[in-house]
C-alpha cells in the first residue's frame, strides 16, 4: 500500500458498518484491503458482507490469503463462500504452510499487466526457479 502511495484510510477490524462509513466519506476510486485469515488471532474476515458494501460503494476488494493458504486443506483458502469472481485480486503465499517459498497474485489480464510493467517490486525481483513452481504445483494437487 506504501509503494502505491495512495491516500490511506482504515477501517475497524472486521466492521462492516466501519468500512461502510469510511466508503461512504471518500470520493473517486476506492480499494479495499482484507485478510481473509489474520494471523494473530486467527479470526475470518465476513467476505460476504465485505464485498457486499464494496459493490455498494463501487470499490474494489483486495484479499490477503496468506494465512489462508493450506488451512482449509488443499488449495481453497479463505474462499470457501463462492466469491472468486467478485474480488478484484487475492494474494496466496507459497510459504506457510506448503513450506516452499514465493508468492502469487491471482487477479485478471489487466491488473497482471499493470504489475508485469510497473510494480517495482515485481520487475527487480527475480522469477521463481522451475523446481520450485513444480513443488507447488504438486503440493497443491495432492493435497486437494
Amino acid at each position: 500500500m506504501r509503494l502505491s502511495r495512495a491516500e490511506l484510510k482504515p477501517f475497524k477490524h472486521n466492521d462492516v458498518e466501519s468500512l461502510r462509513s469510511v466508503l461512504s466519506e471518500l470520493e473517486g476510486a476506492a480499494i479495499v484491503a482484507v485478510e481473509s485469515v489474520y494471523s494473530m488471532d486467527g479470526d475470518l474476515a465476513p467476505l460476504k458482507e465485505l464485498v457486499a458494501v464494496c459493490k455498494e460503494f463501487n470499490a474494489d476488494i483486495i484479499v490477503d490469503e496468506a494465512h489462508a493458504v493450506g488451512l482449509f486443506g488443499g488449495q481453497r483458502t479463505g474462499f470457501r463462500t463462492g466469491l472468486e469472481d467478485e474480488v478484484y485480486a487475492r494474494l496466496v503465499t507459497f510459504g506457510k504452510a506448503l513450506g516452499y517459498h514465493g508468492a502469487a497474485v491471482l487477479c485478471n489480464d489487466n491488473l497482471r499487466q499493470f504489475l508485469i510493467n510497473h510494480a517495482r517490486s515485481l520487475i527487480f525481483s527475480t522469477f521463481m526457479s522451475n523446481h520450485s513452481l513444480i513443488a507447488v504445483k504438486v503440493r497443491m494437487t495432492c493435497c486437494q
